[in-house]
């Protein structure tokens, strides 16, 4: 899985540029980190991530003010519960665009049901 980092990053000293690339190749799971223009592509070895990698890119995230609303991808079914805690301190960057992009699929889905009926009974016509 790749991920893009698409907020610009800004280091306040060479040191803290290194600390912060040692720190993004330390969490688990990422296996590469490649930069081109004002974005960064980070590929993990799996599009499931664990916990503990989840809590790093969070708090990678914020020390370097990244859009915490980007991580909102990560969420899955095992994790939900975790990452949707209200009590945790990217509850709200995080879950907010998590709930619209679930409650965007779930107009979706119904949209594709109710197209699905017309398309059954003929009252829809669909040509290649």
């Amino acid at each position: 899985m790749v991920f893009t980092w698409r907020r610009p990053l800004r280091y306040f000293s060479a040191g803290d540029e290194d600390a912060f690339f040692r720190w993004l190749q330390a969490i688990p799971g990422i296996v590469a980190v490649e930069g081109s223009g004002r974005e960064l592509a980070i590929r993990f070895r799996s599009t499931k991530v664990s916990s503990a990698a989840l809590t790093e890119l969070i708090a990678l995230y914020r020390r370097y003010d990244g859009d915490l609303a980007d991580l909102a991808v990560f969420e899955s079914r095992s994790n939900r519960k975790w990452f949707r805690n209200p009590g945790a301190y990217w509850y709200r960057a995080v879950s907010a665009i998590s709930r619209n992009r679930s409650s965007e699929r779930d107009r979706l889905f119904c949209f594709l049901m109710v197209a699905q009926q017309y398309i059954a009974f003929g009252q829809l016509n669909v040509e290649d």
